[in-house]
């Protein structure tokens, strides 16, 4: 959390009144130069697919290779309703995760700076949020004054590719 905060006050203090994007990049990913594109078109909250890297994770303090995808699920007009998503260890990849209102990875999505940070309160991560939350608490955060927050999420992958695995 405290990198992460870090970065945000960095980016929030040196690009003041340049509109970018906040974007976490993890070193459990697999990345294509067609991810810069997409971040290019985030105007609020951008989310798209991702693949993993085929072998991360632990298990019992043992290495498992889980190599998978992790993309949102949407209708024909690109509107998020949920996201095929696995967490670390577990062998079944799952349509929706009850827990978790955003059941994203960290590089699953970006925020343009001007939405994140033109708001009276600094949205950063908390210290006390467990393992595996960060990233839907933060967004929870980012979209708490959204009345329908799924809906307000910015499907980024090109339309043949939306709601897909990442090819």
């Amino acid at each position: 959390a405290l990198p992460r905060n870090l970065a945000l006050r960095l980016v929030k203090e040196e690009a003041r009144g340049v509109e970018s994007v906040v974007y976490f990049a993890d070193d459990d990913n697999l990345y294509t130069a067609s991810l810069l594109e997409k971040l290019r078109r985030v105007e609020r909250v951008g989310v798209f697919g991702i693949a993993f890297n085929p072998a991360v994770g632990q298990r019992g303090g043992r290495w498992i290779e889980h190599g998978h995808f992790a993309y949102p699920l949407c209708d024909s007009d690109k509107r998020v309703w949920g996201f095929h998503t696995r967490w670390v260890g577990d062998d079944r990849p799952q349509e929706s995760d009850t827990a978790r209102r955003f059941a994203v990875d960290i590089s699953q999505f970006a925020v343009n700076s001007k939405y994140l940070f033109d708001r009276p309160h600094d949205v950063l991560f908390d210290t006390s949020w467990s393992s595996g939350r960060a990233e839907d608490n933060f967004l929870k955060a980012v979209l708490a004054h959204v009345t329908n927050p799924l809906a307000a999420l910015e499907v980024l992958d090109d339309d043949a590719d939306a709601c897909k695995p990442p090819r």
